[in-house]
């Protein structure tokens, strides 16, 4: 019975940047002697760890082990870096809808949100609004702020505060709420957005807005 490469074996083997050379070439005992330096330290570094390491007793409850659990050192690496401020804007609309006679006038509307903080806690903030431009002087804007505390993994819990105003060219008006609402990630993708606002006159509202985004293609998106 004979054993053979599909090439044949000649005596010499093939490297990994190209090139064939002799089996006795330094090139591959140096490989040889890397692998066993390597095989050797990982080996001293098991037994090293093992002597290190304090056995558990058997038996003991979860917070025993943490109190018999030593601490890391204090130049110890952090191993998650999952403390890090985050923040985030979100456009979902900048328009502008241009005058078509005389009698009316150009409007500007936007609807802009964003929030700074960590994975569990934000503050969050809502801006939403229209302005009349071009002659008549009129338009609305709601700004919310609100802090944020995620409850699951899709949804957050959010308290704080609203503040409206409206006005035109003989009238301005505004208001201060209170705000509680409830943020996230249904099922199938819709995304909702239910707040619960009590005015400084004691009126309630509730708001229920929901999104979700049909993918005509990969970069363009229909939202109803």
């Amino acid at each position: 019975m004979g054993i053979s490469t599909a090439k044949g074996d000649a005596g010499s083997t093939s490297l990994y940047r190209g090139g064939r050379v002799p089996k006795h070439h330094l090139i591959i005992e140096a490989n040889g002697a890397i692998d066993e330096a390597i095989s050797h330290i990982g080996l001293a570094r098991a037994s090293a760890m093992e002597r290190r390491i304090r056995r558990i007793p058997a038996g003991m409850t979860l917070d025993e082990v943490f109190e018999f659990a030593d601490l890391p050192p204090p130049d110890f690496p952090v191993p998650i870096h999952d403390d890090k401020l985050y923040a985030f804007t979100l456009v979902d609309q900048l328009e502008y809808r241009v005058a078509t006679d005389d009698a009316t006038a150009g409007h500007l509307a936007w609807e802009i949100q964003g929030w700074i903080g960590g994975d569990f806690n934000r503050f969050w903030w809502k801006n939403e609004g229209e302005a009349a431009f071009e002659g008549t002087d009129e338009g609305e804007t709601e700004t919310d702020l609100l802090y944020s505390r995620l409850i699951t993994p899709f949804w957050y819990a959010q308290v704080g505060v609203q503040y409206a105003n409206e006005w035109n060219r003989d009238d301005y008006d505004d208001r201060w709420s209170g705000v509680i609402a409830l943020q996230g990630l249904a099922p199938y993708k819709f995304e909702l957005d239910n707040s619960l606002y009590i005015s400084e006159d004691g009126d309630v509202t509730l708001g229920i807005e929901t999104e979700y985004d049909l993918y005509i293609t990969q970069r363009l998106v229909l939202q109803p």
